[in-house]
């Protein structure tokens, strides 16, 4: 977990949109008091996954799936 406020939102900054439909799934899912993954995280794993370029990725414990897009 990224502590440092300011580090916290130049990384916001970056990215400050991940599409309408990682929006909307994640507005939902706040609005409904599912917890889903940080913004910083989620952006973590999008780098990992562009660089590692895995075959297959499972993912459990999904609730309303943010982290699996």
């Amino acid at each position: 977990m990224i502590v440092n406020d300011r580090i916290r939102d130049y990384l916001h900054s970056l990215e400050p949109s991940q599409g309408r439909l990682l929006d909307a799934i994640e507005q939902e899912a706040l609005e409904d008091c599912v917890p889903v993954i940080r913004r910083e995280t989620a952006s973590l794993l999008r780098t990992l996954v562009s660089a590692l370029r895995p075959e297959r990725i499972l993912e459990i414990g999904t609730a309303v799936g943010y982290s699996a897009w």
